[in-house]
């Protein structure tokens, strides 16, 4: 037999084995009433194109040594904190909701650009672009394509409504498999894709900005191209056939 409580939305069963299906509760972080901007914060972005007011908007400060980046949710209300250091160094809050980034702006938007790290998703608002978002775990070189794969639990607890993904991963191994591991979630007939082929230096939206500047990255996202479906052609497909007709 099964049951569920209507006051707490606790359900499960008796079969063979009891099981639980109470819902995941997660830990909403707690953000300090005063938040640090230290010069090197600042410091930190310039050197990457990106500017005070971008930060301010995106609610960035810092904890000591820890640049603080807070995944908002639809009604503003923060449900996951990422940090990192001027180095490499990441960690996120514990126990708390794994969203995507900037879903707040994002999650109604009929065209949402998909990047790899929330660095690229303010070198994209330091352009215009409030679209942009990303998952909270980086990624991996291997294609995942599993329902339970943890670093896409972001994209499962925040869906999107965009009728176009604009799909804009690192220029690597590891953002070859995350474009491929989006592509399926997303879906060819949504999704479109930057063609970075004209900017070898660069794996990414920021090297864009700071060795080509802004225009360059712009040009970027109004020239993104469309993946072919398969079984789907456009006239200019047929435009050789057309012409030996006449």
């Amino acid at each position: 037999f099964v049951y569920k409580c209507h006051h707490c939305d606790f359900k499960g069963g008796f079969s063979d084995g009891y099981i639980n299906t109470r819902p995941k509760q997660y830990k909403r972080p707690t953000e300090p009433q005063v938040k640090s901007k230290d010069t090197f914060v600042d410091d930190f972005f310039s050197k990457r194109g990106i500017s005070r007011s971008v930060l301010d908007k995106f609610g960035i400060y810092n904890n000591g040594k820890w640049i603080c980046f807070p995944y908002k949710d639809t009604d503003g209300s923060t449900a996951n904190i990422k940090f990192r250091t001027t180095g490499k160094d990441f960690r996120q809050s514990p126990d708390a909701k794994k969203i995507l980034y900037n879903y707040d702006r994002i999650h109604n938007q009929r065209s949402v650009i998909f990047v790899e790290g929330e660095i690229d998703v303010l070198s994209l608002a330091q352009v215009g672009y409030d679209n942009a978002t990303t998952l909270s775990d980086g990624a991996s070189t291997t294609v995942s394509k599993g329902k339970d794969d943890l670093r896409f639990k972001g994209m499962e607890n925040s869906p999107i409504e965009a009728e176009k993904v604009i799909l804009f991963c690192d220029n690597d191994e590891a953002g070859k498999a995350l474009k491929e591991s989006l592509l399926y979630r997303v879906g060819k007939d949504k999704a479109w894709y930057v063609n970075l082929s004209d900017y070898s230096d660069c794996k990414d939206a920021n090297d864009v900005l700071v060795k080509h500047g802004e225009s360059a990255l712009k040009d970027l996202i109004e020239n993104a191209v469309p993946y072919p479906v398969e079984g789907l052609y456009t006239a200019n497909d047929y435009q050789n056939e057309i012409l030996d007709l006449y």
